[in-house]
Formats: structure tokens, sequence, C-alpha cells
């Protein structure tokens, strides 16, 4: 069934019952009980403010999950993309386009997907000029995962407040839907880069199945994002976790998410935010 046919279900499921809700209203009023009849007009009211609302979440979802984000899974599976996930909103990632046919940018294009998020240090002009004759949006983050950001030594790095606007316009790159995030191979880089997503995006709600090389327990790859993860967190200053948005209870958010994402990896054990 389509979305906007559960739509239409579900809106002539409330119009039935406020006519119940109407009709039941009508027999108290004709009652010649006082209190009945206030009663029956305190729930008519709270049952019509309650529609009301259902109907306003019920839009925002349709919004979210319409047609506009609507991806051509067919092409992408023409495609053969390497270690293809399939993200929440309507979003991907994968292995980097930059060492493939131009063709297949196009093709990508054809599938849905309007905006490029590029997690390689090594990403060259030449590809982003690419992806913007081929109408993308991009967006060069480069991530490593032993030094943070290319070029800083493992001890002592700087968040810098360049790196933290890239990050929100990441954020909301991804926020807005069909968008392929991507490194190399689609694996180590990229697992930084949704876990970035999942921990200090305040929309982001679904938490990412990372992947890992055959010679990796999906432990140690959860337990060395995080631990990346946790090392930018505690660079941030308080103005940089204002240009996040993050909120004033987020170190609470934190550690759920954190759990979340160990959960749905398979690793139960919970590092504390040091």
């Amino acid at each position: 069934m389509s979305v906007k046919g559960l739509v239409k279900i579900t809106v002539g499921l409330i119009d039935d019952l406020y006519d119940v809700a109407k009709g039941v209203t009508k027999t108290a009023k004709a009652s010649s009980n006082i209190q009945a009849k206030k009663v029956a007009d305190f729930a008519t009211d709270t049952f019509r403010h309650a529609s009301n609302e259902e109907l306003k979440v019920l839009k925002e979802t349709i919004t979210q999950i319409s047609g506009e984000k609507a991806l051509r899974y067919d092409i992408l599976d023409d495609l053969g993309i390497r270690n293809l996930r399939i993200l929440e909103n309507g979003n991907l990632s994968g292995g980097t386009f930059a060492v493939r046919n131009p063709d297949d940018l196009l093709k990508l294009k054809e599938a849905g997907v309007k905006r490029i998020v590029d997690f390689r240090g090594e990403a060259s002009s030449t590809f982003e000029a690419l992806c913007k004759d081929c109408d993308f949006e991009y967006l060069r983050l480069p991530l490593d995962n032993t030094r943070i950001i290319p070029g800083r030594d493992r001890i002592g790095f700087e968040v810098t407040d360049d790196f933290v606007r890239d990050l929100k316009k990441y954020f909301n790159m991804v926020d807005q839907g069909q968008t392929y995030q991507g490194c190399r191979f689609g694996i180590d880089r990229t697992n930084l880069g949704l876990t970035l997503n999942y921990l200090l995006n305040p929309k982001a709600t679904q938490a990412p199945k990372l992947l890992s090389w055959d010679n990796y327990s999906m432990g140690n790859i959860v337990n060395r994002t995080t631990k990346t993860v946790k090392k930018i967190i505690k660079k941030l200053s308080p103005e940089q976790r204002k240009m996040l948005g993050l909120p004033d209870n987020f170190d609470e958010i934190l550690q759920q998410r954190i759990f979340d994402l160990r959960y749905t990896n398979g690793v139960l054990r919970i590092n504390k935010l040091q």
C-alpha cells in the first residue's frame, strides 16, 4: 500500500471515531443531567484536540517519507555498489564513485541521490568538479580513524571551527535525505562518519550498522569508532557545541545513543564517556 493510501485510511478512521464521539455527545446532551453534558463537551473538545495533533504528526511523517525521498533501488542494484548500506531518511553509504566510470554518477543521480559526502582525505578537486557537473551537492569531509583529521598528530589534535562547520553541513545534508556517503571502500572512514552523525546530530534517530574487515571483531570496530568520536566531543568548545545545536542534556543523550549503537551492532559492553 502506498503512503497516500495509508494516510487516507488513517484519516478515515479518525473521522469515524470523531463521528462516534459526536454521537455520544449528542446522546449525553439529551440527558437532563448537567454534569453529563459538561463531561460530554469536555470529551469532545479533548478528542478534537487529540485528532488534530495526530493529523499534524501524520503530515510531518508524510513529508519525511513521501515521494521526493524515494530511491530507485533497481538502479542501485544494477550499479553493484561496494559495501552498500541503506540508511535512515533515504540516505546511502558505500565505496567511492571516484574510481568508477563517470557514467555511473549519472546513474546514481537517476536513482534519486542528490547529495554526496566524501570522507576521503585523498579526494581530488577533479571528482568534486565532476559531482558538481552532475548537479550533486558535494561536501568533502576528510576523516581518519587514527588521526581524526589528516595531517594532525594522534595526540594533541585540534578540532577547528572549520571542521565543526563542515560537520554541521554534513548533518544538514543527511537530514535532507538522498545523500550518498562514502570513502575508498565504504568501511572504516564511513563507519566514523555514520557514527559522528548518529552521536552528534540531534536529528538522527537510527543507529547505523557498522561494517568490519574479516580480521576485526565488531566490538573492536564499535569501540574504536566511539572512542574517536568521544575524543572529538571532549575537544569541542561551548561555542562549537552551540554551532552543532547540541542540547543541554547532550551527555545524557550521548550515553543512550552509545548504548543503542552497541546494541544495534551486537556489542553489549558500554564504555562511559571519559
